[in-house]
């Protein structure tokens, strides 16, 4: 059974507003790290424009984790069922009010694969793997 924590194809349910505002910070498709298609999208103008997206809604944040951060959420990302294997060295989040984490993994400039968790979750997974809330 997938995990509850990652959501896949979970945009389509978003509220329109908030669906707006993740389509400009999410690229198409899901890919493992291993085969991942063409960027359809920088990492920096994903970064750009989950900033935007933060910004223009009241309660948005928009969070970039790297280096050891990220390397201790991609492996608790990665033991999710069902496991993966992404790489990445760069975990960008977009937390807008009433609707589920973006979440887009990076690696080098390309923003290669997004999916979605419940706020609650998200949170759990992020203190567990940073060790504190932020």
């Amino acid at each position: 059974m997938p995990s509850p924590l990652l959501q896949r194809g979970a945009f389509a349910r978003l509220g329109f507003a908030a669906a707006i505002a993740l389509s400009l910070f999410i690229a198409a498709g899901l890919a493992h790290a291993e085969n991942a298609p063409a960027c359809e999208m920088t990492t920096a103008d994903a970064a750009a424009l989950g900033r935007r997206a933060a910004a223009e809604t009241e309660g948005g944040v928009f969070r970039e984790y790297s280096d050891a951060e990220a390397a201790r959420l991609l492996a608790i990302i990665n033991a999710q069922p069902p496991a993966t294997r992404w790489r990445a060295d760069r975990i960008l989040t977009l937390e807008l009010p009433g609707a589920r984490v973006v979440l887009a993994l990076a690696l080098g400039d390309c923003e290669f694969v997004s999916f979605t968790a419940a706020p609650a979750a998200w949170d759990a997974l992020r203190d567990h793997a940073l060790g504190q809330p932020l």
